[in-house]
This record gives C-alpha cells, sequence and structure tokens, in this order.
C-alpha cells in the first residue's frame, strides 16, 4: 500500500498463502492517519515505512501452529511519528525450540519500533516471542511503552548466547523484574544453568 494517506483497514481477515516459507509482508509507506483495526492476522508481518499518526488497535495477530515460516515480527514502524498499538493481542507461536533451525513459524518479536518518534505502545497482550514482545532499533524520541503484557519472551538472549548447564546466568532489570529478564532467567534454568 503506497501513499495512502487517511485510509482505513477494519474487521479483515489477512492470511499468507500456504506453503511459503518466505517472510511474508504487508508494505505500507508514507500512509499517514492509516486506521487498522479490529483485524485477524495470521502467518505474517505488517511494516509501516514513513507513516506518521498511524493506530494499530483492538487487532489479533497470531501464527498457525505447524506451518513453515520465518516472520520477523507482527507489526513494525519504520521512520514515523505519533504512531500507535493498542490493546492489541499477539501471539507468537514460540514453543520452546530454536526459532531459525526448525522454521516452526514462530514470530521474532511483535511490535519493532525502529527510528520513531512519539510511538505509544499500550494495553497489548504479548505472549511466545522467542526474543521480545517490544523491540526498538536506532533512535526511539519521546516513546511511550506502558501497560503491556508480555508472557514468555526473551529466549534469544539465552539461544544465541550458547548457554549451557554449566553456565550462570545473572539477570538485571532496573525496573525490579522485566518480563524479557524472567523469560530469559526461565530459558536459562530450563537448560540447567544456575541464575542469579
Amino acid at each position: 500500500i503506497d501513499d495512502s494517506p487517511n485510509g482505513h483497514i477494519r474487521d479483515s481477515r489477512f492470511r499468507r498463502l500456504p506453503g511459503i516459507a518466505n517472510q511474508p509482508l504487508a508494505l505500507v509507506k508514507r500512509a499517514s492517519g492509516m486506521r487498522f483495526e479490529y483485524n485477524d492476522v495470521a502467518d505474517m508481518a505488517w511494516s509501516f515505512l514513513f507513516s506518521d499518526d498511524v493506530i494499530v488497535a483492538d487487532n489479533r495477530f497470531q501464527v498457525t501452529p505447524g506451518e513453515l515460516a520465518v516472520i520477523p515480527y507482527h507489526v513494525c514502524f519504520f521512520y514515523g511519528r505519533n504512531d500507535q498499538v493498542l490493546r492489541n493481542e499477539f501471539s507468537g507461536g514460540w514453543n520452546g525450540t530454536t526459532l531459525f533451525p526448525q522454521l516452526t513459524n514462530e514470530v521474532d518479536d511483535a511490535v519493532v519500533l525502529k527510528d520513531t518518534v512519539d510511538a505509544r505502545v499500550e494495553h497489548n497482550f504479548m505472549e511466545d516471542y522467542w526474543d521480545a514482545g517490544i523491540e526498538w532499533v536506532g533512535n526511539l524520541d519521546s516513546g511511550h511503552i506502558a501497560s503491556n503484557v508480555i508472557v514468555n519472551a526473551g529466549i534469544a538472549a539465552i539461544d544465541t548466547a550458547g548457554v549451557t548447564a554449566a553456565d550462570t546466568v545473572v539477570g538485571i532489570a532496573a525496573s525490579g523484574g522485566t518480563p524479557f529478564v524472567r523469560a530469559a532467567l526461565g530459558r536459562a534454568q530450563t537448560i540447567g544453568a544456575s541464575t542469579v
């Protein structure tokens, strides 16, 4: 979708074509003011580029177990301002195996913010992500991330580091215990590593 300001995508179902293991992606460019609401999305990623004042709200993002696909995220904003991700339900499908070698349709991140200004990510439920529920890359200027529930995320930090039962993993969180740190420590314990 190119150059479509103030558009609406509502009450729709989106699925990738079966049997295609590439990264299924919907690309939205220069679509400021777009509203993406009340949709049911499975097995694909949505990227918003150079789009300001976009609202992604009240959607359901999921994967189909057993499908072969590599999806890097469910929603990503690149170089936008005042974009909002509100009250969505995200399920990444991580089931306890390492992500990329098996290509078992597990999503890396729920939401990625890349060089955004004044982004809001609030009141979302995110579960079963191999890496992070919310990840920012580059500059995040005046972002507001609050009141999200993130369950079973942060596994990549342990798997990509090659942690074994012979290691000790120390978790540090500025707030005392973020979901990412708790999940990473849980993964380390599952492997048999000592944790602090």
